[in-house]
């Protein structure tokens, strides 16, 4: 069975004010129900053999909740640092803590390309939305979180904010988002033509 490749970013594990800040897309009466809610819909599509890339703001808890939260999510995980990770840091910078055994690896940007033939446009993994990022003129695409689904997908297509208050708390798949943003460019094409 062939591993899917999952990405999503601001989870807020344990951050009770983001219940206020997005009361649209986290619509839970507590704390406890919404960390709850974002395990139980990661597990319900990540499988163990699938990789997970997370890119930042995981956990505005102790070290030890985080390190109870990550053995209960499903997939070989990959984490890409946010503003607001100190307790993921920390974990880096001791290398052998047991949070950081929890990843493959812990970085600040990431440049995924994939060996499968149905992925093969690089892609470009980073907290933060940049306006240009390396092969972005060559098909690379650009997923980032930080937004909160707050500002309109720009650069025609082919960036995405993949937080998972843009998806139904739910992890994203790769593959799904490539062939998706791919469409997008499509049409962006098209309208441009009759213009």
């Amino acid at each position: 069975m062939k591993k899917n490749i999952f990405v999503s970013s601001d989870h807020h594990f344990g951050h009770k004010n983001i219940l206020k800040f997005c009361p649209d897309t986290r619509p839970f009466d507590t704390i406890e129900e919404h960390d709850e809610q974002l395990i139980s819909r990661h597990n319900a599509v990540v499988r163990d053999g699938d990789d997970v890339y997370f890119l930042g703001d995981f956990a505005f808890c102790s070290a030890d909740k985080i390190l109870k939260i990550l053995k209960r999510l499903n997939g070989t995980k990959h984490f890409i640092f946010g503003n607001h990770d100190k307790q993921m840091r920390q974990a880096a910078m001791a290398h052998n803590s047991d949070i950081s055994k929890q990843f493959v690896w812990m970085k600040d940007y990431h440049e995924f390309k994939s060996d499968r033939a149905d992925l093969r446009c690089p892609i470009v993994m980073f907290h933060y939305p940049t306006h240009s990022w390396n092969r972005m003129h060559h098909g690379a695409l650009h997923f980032y979180g930080h937004t909160h689904s707050g500002i309109p997908t720009m650069f025609s297509g082919r960036g995405k904010d993949i937080g998972v208050d843009s998806n139904e708390c739910y992890p994203w798949n790769i593959n799904d988002l490539a062939v998706l943003m791919n469409k997008c460019d499509v049409v962006d094409a098209r309208e441009r033509q009759k213009k």
